[in-house]
C-alpha cells in the first residue's frame, strides 16, 4: 500500500528588466508498507510473511531561491538551496516464508509479532550555495566560472531486538551520525577553432571532509558488546572535468565527442554492522572513472523529426557497489572495478501540429573486472554489473487538441507510454536473474492559460516486476518487487 501526496510552487519576481528572482518550494510525503523482500517463486507471489507489517513514512522538503542579474559583458547567477528528508520506519526483520525456506523451520517459528523488529529513524539536511558568472547567449566564446559549496548532515538512530542469531549484529541502539563538506570552483569555456568546429574544456577543483560518529548501546543479545563508539573523519581533493570537440554541420545537425574524468570520494557504511561485535566499521576507499562518448543532435524535415544518438564507453576503478551480506542479512559497500559501453538511440516524430510520437533504445554491455580471485563479495571478473540491463526502450505519444468544440479555453491532452528494461544480475555475485518486464504510463487533462488539471496513472496495468534481489544461498532467493499501479490527480495554478 501505498500513500503519496505532494505540492509545488514557485514565486518570480523581476525588480528590473535585467533581474530576475526566482523562489520555489516543494514538498513530498508518502507513506508505504512495502516489504523489505519477498520470497522468490512463493506460491501467490508476490506475497510478504512479516508480522507486523512494515510501515515506513517520509517526508520530503526543498526550497530554491534563484537570482539572475544581467551585467551586459557577464551574467551573474546565484542559487541557494536548502533540502530537508526524514523517515521513519517499523521493520520486521525476518519475513517468515524466506527464513522458514532458508533453515527448514516452520514458517510459525518466525511469525511471532515483535520478536524481530526495528525501529529506524533518518534525518538528512542539505545545503547548497553556488555563484557563477558566464558569458551572455550572444557570444562568440561561451564560458562560465564559479564556485560551490555544500553541506550536508545525516543523522540515523536505529532501535532493534531479535531472537534470530542472524540478526544478532542488527539488535541493539544505535546513533550514527554523518557530514560532508565541499568547496569547488570550476570553469568551462567552448571556443570556435576552424570553420564549425568547436572545443569545450571544463576543469572542477573540489575539497572534501567527511566525518562519521557511531555510537552503539547493546541490548543483551548473545555475541554482541554492552557499548562500542567510533569516529571517523577524512579529506581529500579532487580535480575532475572534460574535454571534447563539436561540429555544426548544418543548421540542424551536429557531432560531438568527449571524454570526461569522473572522482567519487570515499566514505563510511551506514550501517554498522561491526560495532556490535567489538569492532570497528571501515572506510571505503574513493572510486574513479574515465568516460569516453560520442554522438550526434538532428532535426528533419522542417523540424517535423528530431533524432540524437550517442555511443559511450566508461571505465571505473573502485567502483561502489551495494553487497548483501548473508551472514548479518544486510547490505554493505564493495570496490569493484567494472567497464561498460553501448549506445543510446532516440527519435520523436510531429506526426500533426498537435500530435507527437516518441521512442527510443538503449544498449548497453556492463562487465566486472580486475576482480581478485576468491573476492569475498563471490564476483568474479567477466561478471555482469547488477542492475544493468542490457537493452531497455520506450515508445509512447502525445496528442493535444483544442477545448474549444466543447465551448471551453484551452486545449485537452493525453499522453502515453511504455517502458522496457531487459534482463539483469541481481548481484555482483551473478546469483540470479531479474526477468524482464515493461510498464504503461499514462496521463489525461486540460490545460488552460494560467490552469491546468490532469488524473495520471503510473505503471497502469499493475505489473509487479522484480526490481531488486538478494540470495541467501542456491536455494533461498528473495526479491523487492516494484511499486504497483499508483492512481492521483494533480494541478497547477500560475498568478
Amino acid at each position: 500500500m501505498l500513500g503519496v501526496g505532494a505540492f509545488r510552487g514557485s514565486l518570480l519576481y523581476t525588480p528590473t528588466d535585467r533581474t530576475t528572482v526566482t523562489f520555489s518550494g516543494s514538498y513530498n510525503k508518502d507513506d508505504d508498507t512495502v516489504p523489505r523482500w519477498l520470497l522468490r517463486g512463493a506460491a501467490d507471489f508476490p506475497v510478504s510473511a512479516v508480522n507486523p507489517r512494515n510501515d515506513v513514512d517520509r517526508e520530503n522538503q526543498n526550497y530554491n531561491l534563484k537570482v539572475k542579474h544581467d551585467f551586459g559583458p557577464v551574467v551573474f547567477d546565484s542559487v541557494s538551496n536548502f533540502q530537508r528528508t526524514t523517515s521513519f520506519q517499523v521493520t520486521d526483520l525476518t519475513d517468515s516464508l524466506v527464513f522458514s525456506k532458508l533453515t527448514g523451520l516452520p514458517p510459525a517459528f518466525f511469525s511471532v509479532p515483535g520478536a524481530d523488529i526495528a525501529n529506524i529513524g533518518i534525518g538528512e539536511n542539505t545545503w547548497m550555495q553556488e555563484l557563477r558568472l558566464s558569458a551572455p547567449k550572444e557570444s562568440a566564446i561561451a564560458w562560465t566560472t564559479g564556485l560551490n559549496l555544500f553541506h550536508t548532515e545525516v543523522g540515523l538512530d536505529g532501535n532493534a531486538r531479535s531472537v534470530t542469531p542472524a540478526f544478532a549484529t542488527a539488535t541493539g541502539i544505535r546513533n550514527n551520525g554523518f557530514t560532508t563538506d565541499s568547496y569547488a570552483a570550476f570553469g568551462e569555456a567552448t571556443v570556435p577553432l576552424v570553420g564549425a568546429l568547436k572545443g569545450t574544456l571544463g576543469l572542477r577543483a573540489t575539497h572534501e571532509e567527511k566525518t562519521a560518529s557511531y555510537r552503539y548501546r547493546g541490548v543483551g543479545t548473545p555475541g554482541t558488546v554492552a557499548s562500542y563508539a567510533q569516529d571517523l573523519g577524512l579529506k581529500d581533493d579532487l580535480l575532475t572535468g572534460r574535454t571534447g570537440l563539436s561540429y555544426d554541420w548544418a543548421r540542424d545537425f551536429m557531432t560531438c565527442a568527449t571524454v570526461a574524468r569522473g572522482y567519487v570520494t570515499g566514505g563510511f557504511p551506514a550501517n554498522s554492522i561491526n560495532n556490535p561485535l567489538g569492532k570497528p566499521e571501515v572506510p571505503f576507499a574513493a572510486s574513479t572513472s574515465w568516460t569516453y562518448e560520442t554522438g550526434f543532435k538532428s532535426e528533419l524535415f522542417g523540424h517535423r523529426v528530431k533524432l540524437t544518438g550517442a555511443l559511450f564507453f566508461n571505465d571505473v576503478k573502485n567502483g561502489h557497489l551495494f553487497v548483501f551480506n548473508v551472514p548479518t542479512a544486510s547490505f554493505t559497500v564493495a570496490t569493484l572495478d567494472y567497464q561498460s559501453s553501448g549506445g543510446e538511440l532516440a527519435g520523436t516524430v510531429r506526426v500533426t501540429p498537435g500530435f507527437e510520437v516518441f521512442g527510443g533504445v538503449g544498449i548497453t554491455r556492463a562487465e566486472l573486472v580486475n576482480v581478485p580471485l576468491g573476492s569475498a563479495t563471490g564476483a568474479k571478473s567477466g561478471g555482469r554489473v547488477p542492475n544493468v540491463a542490457p537493452v531497455t526502450a520506450n515508445v509512447g505519444f502525445q496528442y493535444q487538441v483544442s477545448a474549444a468544440p466543447l465551448g471551453l479555453k484551452g486545449d485537452f491532452f493525453v499522453r502515453g507510454n511504455y517502458q522496457f528494461v531487459g534482463t539483469r544480475a541481481a548481484d555482483v555475485a551473478n546469483s540470479f536473474d531479474l526477468p524482464s518486464y515493461g510498464v504503461v504510463n499514462g496521463k489525461f487533462g486540460w490545460k488552460g492559460q494560467n490552469f491546468d488539471t490532469y488524473v495520471f496513472a503510473n505503471n497502469l496495468l499493475d505489473e509487479r516486476y522484480e526490481a531488486f534481489g538478494q540470495s541467501f544461498g542456491p536455494t533461498t532467493q528473495s526479491v523487492r518487487v516494484g511499486q504497483g499501479r499508483i492512481v492521483g490527480l494533480g494541478a497547477t495554478a500560475k498568478f
